[in-house]
């Protein structure tokens, strides 16, 4: 009869501690990161190649600190179209489904939307205007009327949301800029954006940001990405597949390494906005907001 383990037969306490001891826990843990196998759900920097051993790295966890030197495939004037428009869609998708920006942002519609009562919101970095649309949405199952201006920096964006619209919808979109040059939102309820802060130069800008967008009559709600060392290996092992582009996945990790913990962002916005609120919410979500509610 074989009495094998592993083959049906449960091994002796004897078996057991020999193995133990003949594979000590730092042998298994020095195999574990010399094989090129399981390092593969670990993400790479820029220039190494995904097999390279972990403790060959340059910075196997890059996440200690913010680094906002990164540059993203989307960015700036020279992008490529077709790069930008996928990942829009693809976080237009996301946004609806894992991300949960568009569940996020609907609940704070509650407190500050009166039944009957409309709401104008200025979408900043709309993307392809999917949050804003969202709102929209949300607006009239909760029987009120709720109107979304979006601006964007890019044109192919703001062509991309009005494309995906319809007349009427109660969605607008134009080119602007967050931090000046778009419109007032002292001349709207609401100011919502996601994704947007991490793609502000610096902590100076984003603090700009966030007294502008004190300045609306409700309030405002920025939802961004947490910076941690769970959240950029959950999304470097399973991020691939959610997304179009090998291009839009590099985007995401390098987001992740340009956003912020919640005492960082805590301190730009108590600085910035007092009253508001920073923190974490599924899936490592950052939630700024500050409403006249006090939601």
């Amino acid at each position: 009869m074989d009495q094998t383990p592993g083959c049906g037969n449960p091994a002796s306490p004897s078996t057991e501690s020999a193995a133990r001891r003949a594979v000590p826990r730092r042998a298994v843990r020095t195999i574990l990161m010399a094989n090129p196998r399981p390092v593969r759900l670990i993400p790479a920097n820029a220039g190494e190649p995904w097999n390279i051993p972990i403790r060959q790295r340059r910075n196997p966890f890059p996440v200690h600190t913010r680094d906002a030197s990164l540059r993203e495939h989307c960015d700036g004037p020279g992008a490529d179209p077709r790069v930008v428009r996928d990942t829009l869609l693809s976080l237009a998708r996301l946004n609806a489904g894992p991300l949960r920006t568009h569940a996020l942002a609907a609940a704070i519609l509650r407190p500050v939307l009166r039944r009957g009562g409309a709401l104008r919101v200025l979408d900043l970095g709309c993307g392809a205007g999917d949050l804003g649309r969202a709102l929209v949405r949300e607006g009239a199952r909760l029987g009120g009327l709720v109107e979304s201006l979006g601006i964007d920096l890019s044109p192919e964006a703001v062509a991309l949301a009005r494309s995906l619209g319809t007349p009427g919808d109660g969605a607008s979109f134009e080119i602007g800029d967050a931090l000046g040059t778009g419109p007032d939102p002292v001349e709207f309820d609401l100011v919502v954006s996601s994704f947007l802060l991490h793609h502000l130069p610096d902590d100076a800008a984003v603090g700009e940001a966030l007294r502008r967008s004190a300045r609306a009559r409700a309030g405002f709600l920025h939802l961004d990405l947490v910076r941690s060392r769970a959240a950029w290996l959950l999304f470097g092992a399973l991020g691939r597949p959610l997304v179009r582009r090998r291009e839009t996945f590099e985007d995401g990790l390098a987001s992740i390494r340009r956003s912020w913990t919640v005492p960082e962002m805590a301190a730009i916005a108590a600085a910035a906005a007092p009253g508001a609120c920073v923190e974490v919410r599924f899936p490592w979500r950052l939630r700024v907001s500050r409403l006249s509610s006090g939601t």
